[in-house]
């Protein structure tokens, strides 16, 4: 994704990938919260309050707040002390603890209530009765070796644990909603790493960005029922299809460009079997049925095939080069009496002798006084220059791109190519877009 990404951009991203980005964290919190509640070890924490008081000391005023200071300092130690070896062993010897120091160690949680002289212990143990019992008996045993503080008044277990009914792990809860989110954000990298990749264009916003214009038109697909008695178009055969729907939408886009600025228009694409020419042909039928005369131009020496769409004689261009006969005689007439068709010629072993500015010129100008609008259908300016050679006779290209075909950065060479040439791209067309 060599363009920059806009913030409409990343949300257009997200909507295209929406099943995935739901499915995939959801199958992994599923996965994750029935693996938590099969294999995953429970562990119970019965919870005891100790109470600790130490004897007074400083003025009458004071004597309560700083003994609560002490006490909370004191705490301090004490958690300490209470997981310290001597308990420890004391408590593994008298239940046989299967438990290595570290792991009894870390089984014991201490904490303070804040601003109060009481401290919570708690044991967890994979038994619920099991860890209520350890967690009195080391209340106990902590108290009995805390007598040897000289500075405590009372030190007494103010309640005493009970056998939890909950397990505290493993949280099936919390499992499942950071399942969730850490399986969206795994699958919101992989969208974008794969967009990041991915090297076709889709979208018209895709195309737009590598153009730098406006798209003036998205296509689904011109299917060949729309194309009568071998290849000849016929539009009006079916007037209410999708297809012809977008045509005409087209058209009444391409109408705000034609003026005698932009009456002589270039049709082009990057790579071939885009739909450029099935464009140009459905473009040139609707503007001449709406009143306009069209002369459509088969700039295409090497593949012609404008002269199939219409059942015409395959003379043209390159037989106006050879005869030097007058531009006229080539002219030929289809179905629609404003839609007018100037051939290739048939195929030329070097077109580039017939494409000279010159000659291209000479047409372009001849044109401009007998219609209205002339379209020009070239080859792909991707994979040849023929098209550069109209760059600098015409008013403006239209580029047409395949969606899910057309790579980007091919579309981007020809972009560049024909800019480079002296032409000028006025708009985009997106064509075999799931539009509908």
């Amino acid at each position: 994704m060599s363009e920059s990404i806009r913030i409409k951009d990343i949300f257009v991203i997200l909507a295209r990938y929406k099943l995935l980005l739901l499915l995939v964290p959801a199958l992994l919190s599923l996965l994750f919260t029935a693996y938590s509640m099969s294999y995953m070890k429970r562990i119970y924490e019965a919870k005891a309050s100790i109470y600790v008081m130490l004897k007074p000391f400083g003025d009458t005023e004071s004597i309560q707040y700083n003994e609560l200071l002490a006490a909370q300092a004191m705490i301090k130690d004490f958690k300490e002390y209470i997981r310290s070896p001597e308990i420890l062993e004391a408590l593994k010897n008298e239940f046989d603890l299967n438990m290595s120091d570290s792991e009894l160690y870390n089984s014991i949680s201490v904490t303070n209530k804040k601003e109060t002289r009481i401290m919570d212990v708690s044991v967890a143990y994979t038994d619920s009765k099991m860890s209520a019992v350890l967690t009195n008996r080391l209340a106990e045993i902590f108290i009995k070796k805390a007598g040897v503080f000289t500075n405590l008044d009372s030190i007494f277990v103010m309640s005493k644990a009970k056998a939890p009914i909950k397990p505290s792990k493993p949280n099936v809860l919390l499992n499942m909603i950071s399942s969730f989110f850490g399986g969206l954000l795994v699958s919101i990298f992989i969208v974008f790493l794969r967009e990041y990749f991915y090297k076709y264009i889709r979208t018209a916003d895709e195309m737009e960005r590598i153009l730098k214009v406006e798209t003036i038109g998205i296509v689904s697909r011109i299917p060949f029922s729309l194309f009568k008695d071998g290849l000849k178009f016929s539009n009006h055969h079916m007037p209410k299809s999708i297809a012809s729907e977008e045509i005409r939408e087209l058209m009444l886009n391409i109408l705000f460009y034609i003026n005698e600025e932009y009456r002589v228009l270039l049709i082009t694409s990057p790579d071939y079997r885009e739909g450029k020419t099935t464009v140009a042909v459905s473009l040139a039928e609707v503007l001449s049925i709406r009143g306009l005369k069209v002369l459509l131009i088969d700039g295409d020496l090497r593949k012609p095939i404008l002269h199939q769409f219409f059942g015409l004689k395959e003379i043209g261009y390159a037989t106006w080069i050879q005869t030097g006969d007058s531009i006229s005689k080539f002219i030929q007439t289809t179905q629609n009496r404003n839609l007018h068709v100037l051939c290739s010629g048939g195929k030329c072993d070097n077109p580039h002798e017939y494409l000279t500015p010159i000659k291209i010129s000479e047409i372009t100008e001849w044109a401009k006084q007998y219609y209205d609008v002339v379209l020009v259908d070239t080859p792909p300016v991707g994979h040849v220059t023929d098209a550069c050679n109209f760059s600098k006779c015409v008013h403006g290209a239209i580029m047409v791109s395949k969606a899910m075909e057309t790579e980007r950065e091919l579309l981007n060479k020809a972009n560049t190519l024909f800019i480079r040439s002296g032409g000028k791209v006025i708009g985009g067309i997106l064509n075999f877009c799931a539009k509908h």
